[in-house]
């Protein structure tokens, strides 16, 4: 045989064996849709990925962080490269978690708590545009999708777009009659003065 690759019964005992030799505050997390996973009750955890062994070599398993998501599902994650280590899937799981500890989780912590900050405000930001979309619906004529940011405002031969920006709308008419544009301007003209 070429390849070897751990069973599912295997992973699951090794992950949770991993999770309990972690310090207090560490869960085991049955694979789900985001893989498998050990959780820590503060919110973060890491990802634990086995790696096909070729040949005579040992077996690793790829240690990642997990990042935080906003309220639309978007995981934030550093672009450049988020931090992961891999380790020989044969050590004591004592071992394992000890790097986890020590080559893992110092450089990931401190970017983890970065990135939740980042979720939160998308978080604020897509409540912000949902109850500007809620103010609009009165006004507008349509709104396109389930979670459409843009509602579409048909008038005779005028259309005017609003998108909406978290606590703002971006406002742009087509063939807008000159009349409207100039009882428009100043009252945005205003508007900015006074803010």
């Amino acid at each position: 045989m070429p390849y070897r690759d751990a069973t599912d019964a295997e992973k699951d005992a090794q992950q949770q064996a991993i999770a309990h030799a972690l310090p207090p505050g560490w869960q085991n997390t049955p694979a789900g849709t985001h893989g498998r996973t050990i959780q820590h009750v503060d919110g973060y955890g890491v990802y634990l990925v086995w790696e096909t062994s070729w040949e005579h070599k040992p077996m690793r398993i790829k240690i990642s962080g997990e990042w935080p998501r906003s309220s639309d599902g978007q995981a934030h994650t550093p672009y450049n490269g988020a931090p992961s280590i891999t380790v020989d899937a044969t050590k004591d799981p004592k071992q394992i978690a000890g790097d986890i500890e020590r080559r893992l989780l110092p450089e990931y912590l401190p970017l983890y708590r970065q990135y939740f900050e980042k979720a939160a405000q998308q978080t604020e930001y897509d409540r912000q545009t949902e109850a500007t979309l809620h103010a609009l619906e009165g006004v507008t004529a349509s709104l396109r999708g389930a979670h459409c940011k843009t509602a579409l405002y048909p008038y005779k031969s005028h259309a005017y777009q609003l998108t909406a920006q978290g606590p703002t709308v971006r406002f742009e008419a087509f063939t807008c009659p000159l009349a409207v544009a100039l009882w428009i301007l100043p009252l945005l003209r205003e508007e900015e003065e006074a803010s």
